[in-house]
């Protein structure tokens, strides 16, 4: 599954994210465990502003690390975009919770928690 990851990783880093669905998609039919996939999978189909098809990639990912930091904060994301707010900022939560770095994230939830209704900067 690797070369057919590899090869999606290649077709983001040119924006050519359809082409890049295809391949990531190749790899986690051969290996259902490949987190990266899942991953990039997920980033893609976000870029391409299909996060309804994100969730359940970002969710595969943490079927497989539940403790990636970064993961839970684009779940969260997208759970926010599709309107399910109480879901994203759960996942907000757990992402912060896990890695205080996410600045963004950290300072989203500071506003919401304010009454502010200023959304995240663009991805």
């Amino acid at each position: 599954s690797w070369p057919y990851a590899n090869l999606g990783r290649l077709y983001m880093d040119m924006a050519q994210h359809e082409v890049a669905l295809e391949w990531l998609r190749a790899a986690v039919r051969i290996n259902p465990k490949h987190f990266r996939a899942y991953v990039n999978l997920g980033l893609s189909l976000q870029l391409l502003r299909r996060d309804e098809e994100a969730v359940p990639a970002y969710r595969a990912a943490l079927a497989l690390d539940p403790d990636d930091a970064f993961v839970h904060a684009k779940l969260g994301r997208s759970l926010l975009k599709l309107g399910r707010d109480a879901e994203g900022l759960q996942e907000l939560q757990v992402a912060v919770r896990l890695d205080s770095s996410l600045t963004v994230e950290r300072e989203f939830l500071v506003r919401r928690v304010a009454g502010d209704p200023r959304g995240f900067p663009p991805d």
